[in-house]
């Protein structure tokens, strides 16, 4: 579901959610961008759910706040939570229920899929291992992609990339693998491109690669 958020004072937003979820990816009208990666700990605790934590760093006027929102909460589960503002700035923030650390940039486009990359988290108690091992040729495969388009990125092109279908079916645009059970299947239901400048969202209604993205403005 894509839902216009209203919460005055808080920040007013464009959330892409499953139904009955407060929280989840999209961009707020003080040009804040929020995506999420699915990561993997040991363990859970209770606590903030991780659909309620986007929905705090999604409500935030500025990137250094959404941090906060995520870093000063009590964290139930585990996931890499993508910031981006119109003022340039972009982290990713691995958070696991205790532990929690901050990728940066460094002025090149900053990638990321199922698996953590931080030493901190790595190091730590919290994280384990992803159980698919294509997170690993994804992240390799976008960041060869990517490089190339380095100050020329556009919603199309960033779109071309996510229907990418080498190593198919566990390629970046992800198809059912017949082999497997039902249940071990992965499928690339949707995807999205933020652009925070524009407060602009172009979603796909399917997988990327088959489905012709809708573009929808915040006003």
């Amino acid at each position: 579901m894509l839902l216009e958020i209203e919460q005055a004072p808080y920040e007013k937003a464009l959330i892409i959610t499953e139904a009955g979820l407060v929280g989840g990816k999209g961009l707020n009208a003080a040009g804040i961008g929020v995506s999420l990666n699915a990561l993997s700990a040991r363990g859970g605790r209770a606590g903030v759910p991780l659909h309620v934590l986007l929905r705090g760093a999604i409500s935030q006027p500025t990137l250094p706040k959404a941090i906060d929102a995520v870093a000063k909460a009590s964290r139930a589960g585990a996931g890499c939570i993508g910031l981006v503002s119109a003022d340039g700035l972009v982290v990713a923030v691995e958070s696991a229920p205790t532990e929690l650390d901050i990728l940066l940039c460094d002025g090149h486009m900053l990638c990321h899929t199922n698996h953590w990359l931080s030493p901190v988290m790595l190091q730590g108690k919290e994280a384990t291992r992803y159980s698919f091992t294509s997170t690993y040729t994804r992240l390799d495969r976008i960041r060869r992609l990517t490089r190339p388009l380095e100050g020329r990125v556009t919603p199309k092109k960033l779109l071309r990339v996510l229907s990418d279908h080498a190593g198919t079916p566990d390629s970046v645009c992800r198809h059912d693998d017949p082999a497997l059970p039902e249940y071990h299947r992965h499928t690339s239901l949707w995807a999205m491109v933020l652009d925070v400048q524009d407060r602009t969202v172009w979603l796909t209604e399917g997988s990327p690669c088959c489905t012709k993205p809708r573009r929808y403005v915040l006003k």
